[in-house]
Formats: structure tokens, sequence, C-alpha cells
């Protein structure tokens, strides 16, 4: 079994944003969760791949039983890391599109300007 938890920001003051930019945060919150809920459906993805793939597993005695699951483990957790990998590093280049990020970026490069 596995438990999920998502930690996800908290502005301190959201009153203090203007409308449009307490709208821009709530939707960048949003779409952070429904990233971490695309991780968390994927290893449920694999959890599931490997509930089934043990449950085919056979041999002649429980040391090459357990030497089949932990190869078959080994397969599944690799490839899920693999594609957990890859998933951020297709995020990290496009939340730098989503318009909260791209906000903070356009107003951190102006500051840097003054």
């Amino acid at each position: 079994s596995a438990i999920y938890m998502f930690n996800l920001p908290q502005h301190i003051e959201p009153s203090q944003l203007s409308g449009g930019l307490r709208s821009k945060w709530q939707n960048f919150v949003e779409y952070l969760l429904e990233h971490e809920k695309h991780h968390r459906d994927m290893w449920r993805q694999c959890f599931a791949d490997y509930d089934g793939g043990a449950l085919q597993l056979s041999a002649s005695n429980c040391e090459d039983l357990d030497g089949e699951r932990e190869k078959l483990f080994n397969s599944i957790k690799k490839r899920c890391i693999d594609q957990d990998e890859a998933f951020d590093v297709t995020f990290r280049k496009a939340v730098l599109k989503e318009p909260f990020v791209k906000e903070a970026l356009s107003r951190s490069k102006q500051d840097k300007k003054h």
C-alpha cells in the first residue's frame, strides 16, 4: 500500500495579491496539484503492474520464486522511475509557460534591471 501526500505551496497573504494575480496564483496551485496527481496515477499503475505480474510468477521453490519476484520488482521500479523523471523533465519546460510563473519570471527580470 502507499499513501500519497501532496504538499502544495500556500501564499502567506493571498489577500495582498491583486485579483488577477490571486487568480493566477490559485490556477498555478491547481496546476501543481494536477501535476502531482499525474505522478500518483503513474505510480498506481506501476503498483498494479507489479501486483498483476507477481501473481503470474511461478517457480519450483520459494527461493527461486523470490528471485523472480525481485527481478520483476526491479524492472518495473526502473521503468517507473524513468517514466516519473521524464515527466518532470517535460514539466520543468512546460511550467515556464504557466501564467503565474511567466509573470513572476518577468518581474524578476525587471527587478534585476533596476
